[in-house]
């Protein structure tokens, strides 16, 4: 076996997958060991309620596929695709500063970021933990959202649900700190990754001394207090982040509003570098008109497995991409499957 990596709920493992006469090479999830009850308890939901979420979003291009799992409590499994580009947070900490990701690369990290979560909140899920780390990137370098273990469900008629103060800090919207979220919150912290995908490091960039962190915290949620977007980040991209970290959850974006402004901002970029009109389609138009269908998938994802021969071998190593001053080095991103915002 090699191991990947792994938390406090479980272990990640390299191996294949037979499956249906195929063999799939697969990142194996399995629940790490308790000696306590209650807590290997609390593991377990963690696995049940991530089949849960990922059985409802399969099909999604920017959230991880789902092959298989194993829920035989105390044993829990899941089978999903591997990817073999790492993480968003391992692409963009381990750029030097010459080659970190251009401002085409940013918004297309972004639009499938966001492409991700309006999938998710379509559905009336609420991601929790959204950061660099918790998102991986395919053979186009295109990210996939992950880990969804404290991932919740929205009740239809709710507007935010309470909650216990859950999540990775340095990117929970302010309101998550009181136990209140809401999808709102999720595109609070999609600002928090677009600015440090343009900025190259982590948000408030804290030593870790317990202090400090609770003076950032409470400028954060008292002072309204944001990282500070650099002046070299183009009007365009700073409107966007400005608007995902409002202090009031009201007045952010949606996560199809994010997808779709990025989008247009794409397109006019792309026109930029290839000469073209400057004058942007609006994202239904741009499907109708200049964008090929996808076909998606015939594999049927998600289904329940009983034990079967999973062989593990070495992993390959993060790809590293190549600087570039304006053009993509991830290719055109996919079409969107837009839905029109209010008013369009």
């Amino acid at each position: 076996s090699h191991l990947l990596g792994g938390g406090g709920y479980g272990v990640v493992y390299r191996g294949t997958l037979t499956r249906a006469g195929k063999t799939l090479d697969v990142a194996v999830k399995v629940i790490s060991n308790s000696d306590q009850d209650e807590l290997h308890s609390s593991k377990y939901k963690s696995f049940v309620d991530e089949v849960e979420t990922l059985s409802l979003v399969q099909g999604n291009d920017c959230i991880v596929t789902m092959y298989e799992y194993v829920l035989e409590y105390p044993r829990a499994v899941i089978f999903y695709e591997y990817l073999e580009n790492d993480t968003l947070g391992r692409l963009i900490h381990k750029l030097p500063n010459r080659k970190r990701l251009n401002y085409l690369e940013v918004l297309q990290m972004g639009y499938g970021i966001s492409e991700g979560l309006a999938g998710l909140h379509a559905k009336g899920i609420i991601h929790r933990d959204l950061k660099p780390d918790n998102i991986l990137l395919d053979s186009h370098m295109r990210p996939r959202l992950t880990d969804f273990g404290i991932s919740r469900k929205m009740n239809p008629d709710a507007s935010s649900i309470t909650t216990q103060n859950i999540g990775t800090w340095i990117y929970m919207a302010p309101e998550q700190f009181n136990g209140r979220l809401s999808e709102a919150s999720d595109v609070y912290s999609l600002g928090m990754i677009l600015w440090e995908c343009w900025c190259s490091k982590r948000p408030w960039g804290t030593s870790g001394d317990d202090m400090e962190i609770w003076q950032v915290m409470y400028r954060l949620i008292h002072e309204n207090e944001r990282p500070e977007i650099p002046d070299n980040c183009p009007s365009a991209l700073k409107a966007v982040i400005n608007d995902c970290w409002h202090t009031d959850p009201k007045e952010r974006p949606t996560a199809l509003d994010v997808k779709n402004r990025l989008w247009r901002i794409i397109l006019a970029e792309m026109k930029k570098l290839n000469g073209g009109p400057q004058r942007v389609p609006s994202p239904k138009r741009v499907v109708k008109q200049e964008m090929k269908a996808q076909v998606a998938s015939t594999e049927k994802p998600g289904s329940p497995l009983r034990p079967k021969d999973v062989d593990t071998d070495s992993t390959q190593p993060s790809q590293d991409s190549q600087a570039s001053n304006s053009p993509s080095r991830f290719g055109e991103p996919s079409a969107p499957a837009v839905v029109p915002e209010k008013g369009e």
